[in-house]
C-alpha cells in the first residue's frame, strides 16, 4: 500500500479507515453507511460526501457481483484523506481483471456497465491493479 492511505491522524490532517465485508448484497449498504459516518466524523459533507458514497457502492457492488459465491468471499474497503483528496478503494478476491475507461456512456439499453462509467465520471482518477488475493479497484475523489 502507498503511503497515501498509510498515515491516521485527526479529524482535519491526513487519515485512513477500512473495512471488510461479506461479499453479499446485504454488506453494501452496511459498507456505504461506515464510509458515510466516517466522512462526517472527519468533516466530509455535502456533495463530496454523497459523491463519496455513490463511488463505495458501485465498487462495492461489483466486488459482491466478482467475489460473491466464493467460500469465505469477502471484500475490504479502505478510505482515506490527504489533503484536498480522498482515495477509496475496494479489494476482493475475484479473479483479476483489466478495465478500458469508456469514452461514452453506456447505450440507454444497456443492463450493466454504467457503475464503473460513474466510477469514471464521478471521480478524479481510477484505475485497477492486482493484488495477492485477486484485485484492487480505487478512485480518488477531491473534496474540499
Amino acid at each position: 500500500m502507498d503511503g497515501f492511505l498509510g498515515v491516521r491522524s485527526g479529524a482535519h490532517g491526513p487519515w485512513a479507515r477500512s473495512w471488510t465485508y461479506p461479499a453479499t448484497a446485504a454488506s453494501v449498504p452496511r459498507c456505504r453507511r461506515a464510509v458515510l459516518k466516517a466522512l462526517r466524523s472527519h468533516g466530509v459533507l455535502g456533495e463530496a460526501a454523497d459523491s463519496a458514497a455513490l463511488l463505495v457502492t458501485e465498487l462495492a457492488g461489483n466486488a459482491v457481483e466478482h467475489a460473491g459465491g466464493r467460500p469465505a468471499g469477502k471484500f475490504t474497503v479502505v478510505l482515506g484523506r490527504r489533503d484536498e483528496w480522498l482515495r477509496i478503494e475496494v479489494r476482493d478476491g475475484g479473479r483479476p481483471l483489466t478495465l478500458r475507461q469508456r469514452s461514452s456512456a453506456p447505450e440507454v439499453t444497456a443492463t450493466a456497465g454504467r457503475g464503473l462509467f460513474l466510477v469514471q465520471a464521478l471521480s478524479g482518477s481510477w484505475g485497477v491493479r492486482s493484488t495477492p488475493g485477486g484485485k484492487a479497484v480505487w478512485c480518488v475523489l477531491g473534496v474540499c
